[in-house]
């Protein structure tokens, strides 16, 4: 019989929370936490494969092997911060694969529901990235992060860039409405609105200008832009929202093809620096087309609301910090992961599961190992922003699992 294994892990903190569903998060109270950048990272762990050869040259038409073994390789990408007692894989994959993987990794840094928290609390990943605004800048062709409210005192919805847990401000914007009555927004880029809008109006049509929120120095390229929606008309100046009113609002992320091949190679990378497997074993190549190729990705990802940390399934609880939750387990059948990013004070996250493929050993139980990566409150003098340590099960009587 397979059972799948539950973590405990403390401390955790029973109160309301505010529900992230997989495109939506609310927000309503003013708070800033901080963090500070990495900059000095020490000697950490490494798992060195012994194949002399990127895991992804099998099965045929991946890799051509030809490039060099990288040497550092992060399963938690480096945008999420390094943590103390991590792993890094050794020689797994080559120079091209990694610079293959970082364009999906990309999309999950900053056009998943991940990119928001990321902003939200303050993470910073490499100090040599360019710092990108997740909310006015497009991410791989995909539209940006958007967070869509009420603006008060008007019939009208507007695009909000977050600053901090949960401080907002109205964000340079053009709101239309169409036939349907239903408010469209368009971020303001200045310098950029004509190819902007040119894109923007083939896919929503037919549409009227209502509103717009701009400096006054970029009226006269709205003005010229949008000519024939304004027909000579102008509006009346807007007064903005007063600082401390209190906004709740619908954070929008989509999941993406992209997005999805970087939870897999997460998993499955995971996988490989906390389990006796070289990456090249058959049982796996299906897998690796996935995160190669995106196809038929159904097989291998799903999402949902159901925790594999105990604590958490009550549904009055979340985490009195911020973290991630990592877990993977194998038995004579099959290799899974599960998986929980930016858990935290105000919201439960999505739960990715992951199906890599069928055992490659005949062992005998089940083999899990689960780790929960913590942020510190600030990133300490070695430059780590938070540690990683284990999660531990506990089975009871009736191969449910409660806490040790």
């Amino acid at each position: 019989m397979k059972m799948t294994v539950l973590y405990s892990i403390r401390p955790f903190l029973a109160h309301k929370w505010q529900q992230f569903k997989r495109t939506i998060f609310r927000l309503k109270t003013k708070f800033v936490v901080g963090r500070e950048p990495a900059s000095k990272i020490s000697t950490v762990n490494s798992k060195v494969s012994q194949a002399g050869r990127c895991i992804y040259s099998e099965p045929e038409g991946l890799c051509d092997g030809t490039k060099p073994l990288h040497p550092k390789e992060h399963y938690l990408p480096a945008g999420l911060g390094n943590f103390r007692d991590d792993v890094r894989l050794r020689d797994y994959i080559c120079i091209g694969c990694q610079e293959k993987f970082s364009k999906f990794e990309e999309v999950f840094m900053h056009h998943g529901p991940e990119a928001f928290f990321r902003h939200m609390i303050g993470v910073s990943g490499r100090k040599k990235s360019r710092k990108k605004n997740i909310f006015y800048e497009p991410t791989a062709g995909m539209s940006p992060l958007t967070v869509v409210a009420q603006v008060p005192g008007e019939d009208w919805t507007g695009l909000w860039q977050i600053e901090g847990v949960s401080k907002g401000s109205l964000m340079k914007q053009l709101v239309f409405r169409n036939q349907q009555n239903t408010d469209i927004h368009l971020a303001l880029r200045p310098g950029k609105l004509a190819k902007d809008f040119a894109r923007f109006r083939k896919v929503h049509k037919p549409l009227r200008l209502i509103a717009w929120v701009c400096d006054p120095k970029e009226e006269a390229e709205i003005d010229l832009v949008c000519a024939d929606f304004l027909k000579g008309t102008r509006s009346e100046p807007q007064k903005l929202p007063a600082e401390g009113e209190n906004i709740e609002g619908q954070m929008l992320a989509a999941i993406s093809i992209p997005y999805l091949q970087a939870i897999a190679k997460i998993a499955f990378h995971y996988v490989l620096a906390h389990f006796p497997f070289t990456g090249l074993e058959p049982e796996f190549d299906d897998i690796k087309r996935f995160i190669y190729t995106g196809a038929e990705y159904e097989r291998f990802v799903q999402w949902g609301n159901e925790p594999f940390i105990e604590q958490l399934k009550d549904p009055r609880t979340v985490s009195s910090y911020w973290c991630h939750l990592l877990s993977a387990q194998y038995d004579t059948n099959t290799v899974e992961s599960r998986m929980q990013f930016f858990s935290g004070p105000q919201v439960r996250p999505l739960v990715w599961r992951v199906m890599l493929g069928a055992s490659p050993n005949q062992v005998i139980g089940t083999h899990a190992k689960g780790f929960s990566y913590r942020y510190f409150d600030k990133a300490d003098e070695e430059g780590y922003v938070g540690v990683m340590t284990p999660l531990a099960p506990a089975i009871s009587e009736s191969n449910s699992l409660r806490v040790k």
